[in-house]
């Protein structure tokens, strides 16, 4: 109905979802202008149909991007045991599965709140360096159910980051998100512009940037990388 009204020319979706990707093709193939703040999640099939009804209608599209359901740490634990690196995975499983987990590497279904569990693996395992992606990440699901988002990646960090102190590991790089910058007064983003989340995701994930920036002027000998991104998508053979 939305998009077959003659008085509404431009759709603009503030946090696309899946709910949306009926609305949004439709909006393109009624004669709409589509504009999307961040990109939709979606299946790979999914993307060639938008993207082909973007195609069909390029002057109606002034920005669409498609974040595929994909595992990022997965990919990065592949090239590490390929590059000779001896990888442990740990994950909850809630949104992931274990087949996806490299057959070389040491998996634990553990949870970020399970403190003294990551404390006897990264001893277990003589973990050298933590890669941090384990986090809920679906804006319009951390405006309805912000608790949670605080709980699992702020809480769950520092929840991961008081194990890592007690085993003695000082290095981790976290998946930080792009979100942190909120509604940015000029693009392309760069690293230096002025961080105002505006969504409960996006200040989980600022709040831990903080909470590793102070970590970090507290002990000379932790180091940390944030990496600041919209979304990954890829794919490992």
């Amino acid at each position: 109905e939305l998009c077959a009204r003659p008085d509404i020319d431009i759709i603009h979706c503030c946090a696309p979802n899946h709910l949306h990707k009926d609305v949004l093709l439709a909006a393109l193939e009624q004669g709409k202008h589509v504009y999307m703040d961040k990109p939709l999640c979606c299946t790979l099939e999914e993307a060639r149909i938008m993207g082909g009804a973007a195609a069909r209608h390029p002057e109606r599209v002034t920005q669409m991007a498609f974040q595929y359901r994909f595992i990022p740490a997965l990919l990065r634990a592949k090239q590490l045991i390929e590059a000779g690196h001896r990888v442990a995975v740990v994950d909850n499983l809630y949104r992931g599965h274990r087949q996806a987990v490299h057959p070389q590497a040491a998996f634990y279904p553990v949870d970020l709140a399970q403190g003294g569990s990551l404390e006897s693996i990264l001893r277990e395992q003589k973990t050298e360096c933590v890669m941090h992606f384990a986090a809920l990440a679906y804006v319009g699901e951390s405006v309805q159910q912000p608790l949670n988002y605080y709980d699992n990646n702020t809480a769950g960090t520092i929840s991961l980051l008081k194990a890592m102190k007690r085993a003695g590991v000082k290095r981790i790089v976290f998946s930080s998100t792009c979100a942190t910058y909120g509604e940015p007064s000029q693009v392309p983003l760069v690293e230096t512009m002025p961080q105002s989340p505006i969504n409960p995701y996006g200040w989980s994930k600022w709040c831990v940037e903080r909470i590793l920036r102070d970590v970090a002027a507290a002990d000379a000998e932790f180091s940390f990388a944030a990496l600041r991104y919209f979304n990954v998508a890829g794919a490992a053979a």
